[in-house]
Formats: structure tokens, sequence, C-alpha cells
């Protein structure tokens, strides 16, 4: 579910994000998207993992 919010605040922000494959990017990178994640949680803020979601995209 928490994939579907990112999704749509990205896309929201900017339309392509609509249409890149992020289960790929995730599966891909899944140690490092859970990390990112875990790191968001414990600090309350979701700007670590937009952060590192969009590195990956990037970088693809």
């Amino acid at each position: 579910m928490g994939r579907l919010w990112q999704t749509l605040y990205l896309s929201q922000w900017q339309q392509m994000f609509a249409y890149l494959p992020v289960e790929t990017v995730i599966k891909d990178q899944q140690t490092q998207y859970y990390q990112a994640l875990s790191s968001s949680d414990k600090a309350g803020d979701s700007t670590t993992s937009y952060c590192s979601c969009l590195k990956h995209y990037y970088h693809q």
C-alpha cells in the first residue's frame, strides 16, 4: 500500500513517475529500499525513502 501512495505523491509532483516501473526498481534495490524505509520510519520523516527512490530512478 505504501508504494501506491509513494507513486501517487511522486506522480503529482512530476507526472512521469506515474509511468515508471516502481516494482522493478524496488526489486533490483530491495535492501537499500528497506533500509531507507526503516530510516524514514525512525526519523518520522519520509524524505529519506523518497530521496532513495528518486536516486534509483535516476540511475536506471
